[in-house]
């Protein structure tokens, strides 16, 4: 009988505890080669195999928390830190953030997984100094934009072009942005690329047109950037920028080589974000990057833009500052705190009947509902108090619901109800549902109303003139609650039925039809 002993994990340095484990089997093909000393069991050396090393690498696993890169135990938060932050200056609204730290070159660009072909074509048109216009297509913040600006400059360069005295190139390229690809008309193009031409760059015998956005241009519009092309094929190379470019018209494509971009990961947008942060030394907390980051993402342009106007207005990037600058709606509930709504009764016990936690089938969740809003209507109001801690954590007093009294006071204004969906008790799903019998009992009593309304309309000139109004108001009324409701478990659903079924009954009675047009209802 084969004997196997596995010992604890060996680690040879400190890398191998972080992301490997190595186990060490030892097999022992006889259990007579035990033998017992004075410290226990032990083996003899011959017996022992060579040991047999098995890796587990660890890094193919990634936990959760850093798939998260909100989350306060992600690693990018410790990479990414502010020692000393600092006070905006006068010169932080002179240049945007957003073109400061634009790449240099195009090794410097992020790498993307399929974004290699795209690279590489430009960097052979750079080598073979071949200057041709250009279609780049990419989704939102796929770095269309930048990526034309960086060739472009890099284009000009190697044709002697001067672009340091004009870093933004805006003798050498002229940009149209998408507003003004929608609105401009031909004449206005043909006067600004006039204007344009007209400024002599030594060495720029070639400059550049860029319309950003010519997927949203109108086809007749496009027509005149053709003729555009056209007129001005010896000067001039022209650039677009797309989302889809199935929209662009086929004689513009035959005129321009088409490249695609991919955007960015989450992680690799959220790290450049804090790398900027880093070099500017802004101070922020994560709360406060967040609420900007998922309000604007992923637009980085957007992004970093948001993040220099809070730091120059308010100096530091706290929630509470972001949403004083950006977003005013949320200030209201920065301070409430968010409960359920049946928190006034907690700690829920056990049912009484069935011992089981509540809600239960003898406590369903919407009579704790009706419970709790009854519960945290009674209790007490003392404005000249301080306001009671417990009540303004969690929504419950513990002091009152233990014993009935509180002397403190409690604000209804201090907190954010979460109501949760009525659920079927039989299948679980939001109510109405359409396979469970509270639905189908819903739709029958509904159409028992309206039945009712027919049956008192063909009444009308038995029943009183006041009468006549009174039920048919309240029958409507009945009827228009059937609809929009969306629970049968209720008080209100239990009143009105019997309510329904007593009148329809009396008025049967007192007013005998020949022909009953009403649908049966029974429970």
């Amino acid at each position: 009988m084969d004997i196997v002993l596995v010992t604890q994990p060996q680690f040879r340095n400190e890398s191998d505890f972080e992301d490997t484990f190595l186990f060490q089997e030892r097999a022992i093909s006889n259990a007579s080669e035990f033998s017992r000393g004075d410290d226990g069991i032990s083996i003899a050396s011959d017996s022992v195999s060579q040991p047999i090393v098995k890796l587990l690498d660890l890094s193919k696993f990634e936990d959760w928390t850093q798939r998260n890169f909100w989350s306060c135990r992600n690693k990018v938060w410790s990479e990414f830190i502010v020692l000393k932050p600092r006070l905006p200056k006068e010169g932080d609204g002179a240049e945007k953030w957003h073109e400061k730290y634009r790449p240099d070159s195009l090794d410097d660009f992020c790498a993307v997984p399929g974004n290699e072909p795209t690279f590489q074509a430009l960097n052979d048109f750079l080598e073979k100094r071949q200057f041709r216009s250009l279609i780049i297509c990419g989704p939102v913040s796929s770095g269309k934009s930048s990526v034309l600006h960086v060739y472009l400059r890099e284009q000009l360069e190697s044709r002697g072009v001067d672009t340091s005295r004009d870093p933004s190139l805006r003798n050498t390229v002229l940009w149209f942005s998408e507003k003004d690809s929608q609105e401009l008309r031909l004449s206005e193009m043909e006067y600004r690329l006039e204007a344009f031409c007209a400024i002599k760059v030594k060495n720029a015998l070639i400059k550049a047109v860029v319309f950003e956005g010519i997927c949203t241009m109108p086809p007749k519009n496009q027509q005149n950037v053709k003729k555009l092309m056209d007129d001005n094929d010896e000067n001039l190379r022209f650039f677009f920028t797309c989302f889809e470019p199935r929209k662009i018209i086929a004689n513009i494509k035959q005129r321009a080589f088409l490249l695609k971009l991919n955007p960015m990961a989450e992680g690799q947008r959220v790290r450049f974000v804090l790398s900027v942060c880093v070099r500017e030394r802004v101070g922020f907390e994560r709360e406060g990057l967040e609420e900007i980051y998922t309000k604007h993402r992923p637009d980085l342009k957007a992004i970093l833009d948001n993040i220099q106007l809070v730091f120059i207005k308010k100096q530091f990037l706290s929630k509470y500052n972001v949403c004083a600058q950006i977003s005013p709606e949320k200030l209201e509930s920065l301070d409430k705190a968010t409960i359920s709504d049946i928190a006034a009764l907690q700690p829920l016990e056990r049912c009484e009947i069935c011992t089981l936690p509540r809600p239960c089938h003898h406590h369903p969740y919407t009579v704790l509902q009706a419970m709790a809003e009854k519960h945290r209507a009674e209790l007490p109001q003392n404005p000249d108090m301080m306001d009671c801690p417990s009540f303004l954590e969690t929504g419950a007093c513990k002091y009152f619901n233990r014993s009935g009294h509180c002397s403190l006071h409690h604000p209804m204004n201090k907190h954010i109800i979460v109501r949760e969906p009525r659920r079927c008790q039989l299948c679980t799903l939001p109510v109405p549902c359409a396979h469970c019998r509270y639905f189908k009992e819903k739709e029958k009593l509904h159409n028992f109303a309206v039945a009712f309304q027919k049956e008192i309309r063909a009444r009308q000139k038995q029943i009183d003139e006041a009468e006549f109004n009174t039920l048919l108001a309240k029958v409507e009324q009945i009827t228009t609650w059937l609809k929009n409701t969306k629970s049968l478990v209720d008080v209100d659903y239990l009143e009105k039925s019997k309510w329904l079924k007593k009148y329809h009954k009396d008025m049967i009675t007192r007013f005998p039809l020949v022909h009953n047009v009403a649908v049966g209802f029974r429970r």
